[in-house]
């Protein structure tokens, strides 16, 4: 089976030009139980979310709309999947080669082109009652640092009549944050000071990240109404993760910019379907 889809795009751009982006995706049995699949994309954002620092000791997060310059990037997937007796084995490397992505350097907006390739692997179990999952993936990247992350994933569901329990456990690597230092950049210096290729030599990782989620649900169908309810637990130990970190400095300061993952949450619902 092959689909290819065509994105024409022009609504958030100055320029008013119509910008393609193409998709291609394909996949072929080559057993009953084995399939390959393949894909390959182009993709823009001419809209991006970046920390700026408005006076010392605060920032927020501010949209940048791109003008002649934003973000793209190309992308080549390929992966293998099996299936047979209840087992779903499957894996999916890929690489993505983003161009002009944006970071927030010293008060100024400076590109950076990137490579990125990972790995996925999957593998699930369905029994009568019990359903066991587990996944790993890595990443690699190395600008506007050398970052390289790991992540593991494992959940289960069990059903019992109406009530269905379910529990999800994620660890990984620390994310990165991009260090920045005061070089006394003018208008005059700063393409020199940051182009491609440029390293920031203070770098560093947040500690690793760990969640684990608990859920119970009951449903009961009433002819034509379905109601659900139930409870679920995030972040089940209060982990204190972290989900984006960026280091904002100057001569004088540096300020270390960053946002909690979810904390300890309890959610009950109530749910209604007609």
């Amino acid at each position: 089976m092959i689909s290819f889809v065509v994105y024409l795009n022009n609504c958030l751009v100055p320029d008013k030009k119509i910008h393609i982006q193409p998709r291609l995706s394909a996949s072929y049995s080559l057993t009953d139980e084995l399939t390959a699949t393949a894909s390959f994309g182009l993709y823009n954002q001419f809209l991006t979310r970046i920390p700026y620092q408005y006076r010392q000791g605060s920032y927020q997060m501010i949209w940048n709309l791109s003008d002649s310059t934003y973000p793209s990037s190309t992308h080549y997937l390929a992966g293998l999947a099996y299936s047979k007796n209840g087992w779903l084995f499957s894996t999916e490397g890929y690489v993505k080669k983003n161009r002009n992505q944006l970071y927030f350097i010293d008060n100024v907006v400076s590109s950076f082109d990137n490579t990125v390739w990972g790995v996925d692997v999957y593998a699930k179990k369905e029994w009568n009652r019990l359903t066991a999952f587990g996944s790993y993936s890595f990443i690699n990247s190395a600008n506007p640092q050398e970052y390289t992350a790991h992540e593991v994933k494992l959940g289960s569901i069990y059903t019992l009549k109406s009530f269905h329990f379910s529990a999800t456990y994620v660890y990984g690597s620390g994310f990165p944050y991009l260090s920045t230092s005061g070089h006394g950049h003018g208008q005059g210096d700063e393409e020199q000071q940051h182009g491609n290729g440029h390293q920031h030599s203070d770098t560093s990782n947040e500690p690793p990240y760990n969640r684990l989620d608990l859920s119970l649900t009951y449903k009961l169908q009433l002819k034509k109404i379905r109601i659900q309810t139930g409870a679920s637990v995030l972040n089940v130990f209060n982990t204190n993760n972290v989900k984006y970190s960026y280091r904002l400095s100057n001569q004088n300061s540096a300020y270390n910019v960053y946002t909690k993952a979810t904390p300890f949450t309890p959610v009950l619902f109530f749910e209604i379907i007609f």
